[in-house]
């Protein structure tokens, strides 16, 4: 029998008032996943509604995901704050 995947979320706030902007939120996003995402933990971000992200990873090895998840989400969080933004884990 073969281990199911296990998909984990989290929701956070990202917002950033300054000449950069959306640019910035994005380029954060993808900075993170560029540095955190491989083969065994695929993550991906999506928007619920602004200013509201969602992130999830889906692996095999809950431990992992979690960890690779919560490494994005500092990523995301230098990245915004380094660019004049806010972050704000909901």
């Amino acid at each position: 029998m073969a281990a199911a995947p296990v998909k984990i979320r989290t929701k956070f706030n990202l917002h950033c008032y300054t000449y950069e902007g959306i640019d910035a939120i994005r380029d954060s996003m993808l900075a993170a996943k560029a540095k955190c995402s491989d083969e065994n933990f695929v993550i991906n971000y999506s928007i619920e509604a602004p200013p509201e992200y969602k992130a999830e990873v889906i692996s095999l090895d809950k431990n992992g995901a979690i960890e690779r998840l919560n490494q994005s989400l500092e990523i995301i969080q230098t990245e915004i704050k380094a660019k004049g933004g806010q972050f704000k884990l909901v």
